[in-house]
């Protein structure tokens, strides 16, 4: 079996387009403006931007649930996407949080 050894700015390309195929056609169109989307899950609305790191904002609240630190930024919002849809409270006991500036 041979390895291909592909750019990270590969990767990133090919964790953009997963990402892009789970979102709705609105999420899609949020994320390609402004490098983020909008999740409603259990009437809060979550805001996942771009990043890895404390990406995910609600109301005054940061929250950073990292899967894994070596992948490209958008598997992590995808990670962090399918957490809250489907666990939102077990993401919320898992996630560090921190005040917004």
């Amino acid at each position: 079996m041979f390895e291909k050894e592909i750019s990270w700015r590969e990767c990133e390309a090919e964790a953009e387009s997963v990402l892009l195929s789970a979102l709705t056609p609105t999420q899609v169109r949020q994320y390609r403006e402004r490098r983020c989307f909008d999740v409603c899950v259990n009437g809060h609305t979550y805001r996942i931007y771009l990043g890895q790191s404390y990406n995910v904002h609600r109301g005054k609240w940061r929250y950073c649930a990292i899967p894994c630190a070596e992948m490209p930024p958008q598997y992590s919002m995808l990670a962090q996407f399918l957490m809250l849809t489907t666990n939102e409270a077990r993401f919320l006991e898992i996630a560090n949080r921190a005040a917004e500036d």
